[in-house]
């Protein structure tokens, strides 16, 4: 299991797009969505039998703060793959927000 935080100065509605854009990219799929947290799954692969991932939004005034967590499915060890999924979901969330700020100037 792997799980980080990280901030972000954009408003929640843009967050939440961002992540959902950030799964069709990803090729992850959807499994429940709230306007607070979105369950999804990774394929499985030649290395993995997938993983589960939990992703947890809350706001104040100045920030949005998005938790990942990433969980193998049917390992026990899954050799480094969540850690890289939560890594993967938040460079993909990051360069979308690039972008986004890029055609907002």
């Amino acid at each position: 299991m792997a799980s980080a935080n990280q901030l972000f100065q954009f408003p929640q509605p843009i967050i939440y797009d961002a992540i959902k854009k950030a799964f069709k990219e990803l090729e992850w799929k959807i499994i429940e969505e709230s306007k607070d947290k979105i369950n999804a799954s990774t394929p499985i692969t030649f290395v993995s039998w997938g993983e589960t991932i939990e992703i947890v939004i809350s706001s104040d005034s100045n920030y949005t703060k998005v938790k990942v967590t990433s969980n193998p499915n049917f390992q026990i060890f899954d050799w480094g793959k969540s850690e890289e999924n939560v890594k993967t979901m938040f460079d993909t969330i990051t360069n979308l927000l690039t972008k986004y700020a890029l055609e907002i100037k």
